[in-house]
């Protein structure tokens, strides 16, 4: 793959200095952030190879024109290079990386749209001043009209690169620019004289034999869904049709899926049903997303109907994956994980093994079940086990019945942590909220809480007690209601003015004046003493 890291030939030593200067300058102005893989010798380039060698020869002779058109190359190279990381840092937030397409697909299939473009008159989309900005700006509007960018060759849209950034891993395009590997914007061969009316079918051949045909209207990919897919690749081993209209993704449920994938190299099949940009196909139909392993077995099945996972809990699951590492059943509710918990748990996921990793029971999207029925919450994480019993969202439990929170080692089975909670606050009546122990079973932490706030009489004890794995008391902490107090053998001369914990409690406060703190453990949190 061509780097660009060195003079083009047909430049002289001295023009391509004040080019790449120039680039650098445009650059810092326009906040696009250039790295060492694609820096400002990189763009420099891009721009050069579409200027052609008589714009080359005007801008050495000092042409203004030639030079003004010098710079719009590079304005337009480092559009692409910020369109480029806005496609980068999609993926990284969707968790799909280059060069090939997992079962999470349906995580990025939501951030395919793209916001309009902001500059009518130049038809393009002003880059915001942060990166982070653009991301922001995709997740808040993924469903209006893609915004278009200018190539050095003509405009593309954002969106193309989006939509198929996961999916060109095996067509050898030319690669005119190092971090867009693969990927081909087909508008950018479309007359600029066409581009508002109707226009294809448009025919690309790529240099593997693939054959890229697509169907365009007001600068959009489509087409009648009744005639046919708007843009349809077709290679070796590969096929892939997308049934757009205005730019969207759509295609009547009843009449077949919107995206049909055929990968035969890695033996895959996918199967992706939209409606007006959105993932849609009534559940009573079956899923709106699918695929197939080389086996023939399906690997996913999303119950999708306007951009939410839904189905009937009592029909069955929304979304069922699997690969690699575990299989997954998950129920949905208008978008929302839900599932009576009388019924089962609304996650489920076992590994290959057929051990249980993960078990959650929800209801409209709360952590749910009758504390005497078992934990609502379960995980195995990093060789722990997690337990959590919670009703309507809050970590609760009788105390007397035992701890709502609960964390074991996977392999000893020696209890790491205890912690009572009622009604989402740490509390328990008698006895310490929070008990933490190390591998060897030894105590190392005990906090008491009352309602939420660390607290115990200090007549009776300190509230907080760290020991070491040799069970000697390294720390002691009294608090009062939240408050924490000096120790006890000051706080013992002061209660000595009062009988009950009112009293203690004002004596200590005319004491310590502006010393005590709030507790740091709010409510419904862990309570980490």
């Amino acid at each position: 793959m061509t780097t660009h890291s060195l003079r083009p030939p047909n430049v002289d030593e001295t023009l391509y200095a004040d080019l790449v200067a120039m680039t650098a300058k445009m650059a810092q102005e326009k906040n696009v952030q250039l790295t060492d893989t694609i820096g400002a010798q990189a763009v420099c380039n891009v721009a050069v190879e579409s200027l052609g060698p008589q714009a080359l020869q005007r801008v050495r002779k000092n042409d203004p024109a030639a030079t003004i058109l010098a710079a719009k190359a590079i304005d337009r190279a480092l559009d692409l290079c910020a369109a480029t990381d806005v496609m980068l840092l999609m993926n990284a937030k969707a968790g799909v990386g280059f060069g090939y397409w997992n079962n999470d697909q349906y995580r990025i299939e939501a951030f395919v749209g793209c916001p309009p473009a902001n500059d009518e008159g130049q038809r393009r989309h002003r880059w915001p001043a942060r990166l982070a900005d653009i991301v922001e700006r995709y997740d808040a509007a993924r469903w209006s009209r893609p915004i278009c960018i200018t190539l050095p060759q003509g405009r593309a849209r954002t969106s193309y690169f989006l939509d198929r950034a996961a999916l060109q891993s095996g067509i050898a395009a030319a690669p005119s620019w190092p971090h867009l590997w693969r990927l081909i914007p087909p508008d950018a061969m479309i007359p600029t004289s066409r581009r508002d009316t109707a226009y294809g079918p448009v025919i690309e051949t790529l240099n593997d034999g693939t054959v890229i045909t697509s169907y365009w209207y007001n600068g959009m990919l489509h087409r009648d869904p009744t005639e046919g897919p708007a843009w349809r690749l077709k290679g070796a081993g590969r096929e892939r049709s997308e049934y757009r209209v205005d730019g969207r993704l759509h295609r009547p449920h009843a009449e077949g899926p919107a995206v049909i994938d055929r990968d035969a190299a890695r033996g895959i099949a996918a199967e992706h049903y939209y409606a007006d940009g959105e993932l849609h196909r009534p559940a009573s139909e079956g899923p709106a997303q699918i695929e197939t392993n080389a086996e023939g077995e399906r690997v996913l099945e999303a119950y999708i109907e306007r951009g939410r996972m839904h189905r009937d809990p009592g029909v069955g699951p929304a979304l069922y994956r699997r690969d690699f590492v575990a299989q997954r059943w998950e129920y949905y509710v208008d978008g929302q994980q839900h599932r009576p918990s009388g019924e089962g748990p609304a996650v489920t996921h076992i590994d290959l093994s057929g051990r249980l990793v993960h078990e959650v029971y929800m209801e409209y999207g709360f952590y749910h079940r009758e504390a005497s029925e078992g934990p609502a919450y379960y995980t195995r994480d990093g060789g722990k086990e997690h337990w959590t019993y919670a009703e309507n969202g809050w970590w609760h439990r009788d105390e007397n019945a035992g701890p709502a929170f609960i964390t074991r080692d996977a392999a000893t089975g020696c209890v790491l942590r205890d912690e009572y909670y009622f009604c989402g606050k740490a509390h328990r009546s008698h006895g310490p909220a929070a008990i933490e122990y190390a591998e060897n079973g030894a105590m190392l932490l005990q906090s008491w809480f009352c309602e939420g706030w660390c607290h115990r009489d200090p007549v009776e004890g300190a509230a907080v007690i760290r020991h070491d794995v040799e069970g000697r008391i390294i720390e002691r902490q009294y608090w009062i209601e939240g408050m924490q107090v000096p120790p006890l053998k000051r706080v013992r001369a002061v209660v000595a003015q009062g009988d009950t914990v009112d009293t203690r409690k004002e004596a200590v406060t005319r004491t310590m004046g502006d010393t005590m703190r709030a507790s740091p453990v709010g409510d419904g949190e862990p309570a980490h003493g």
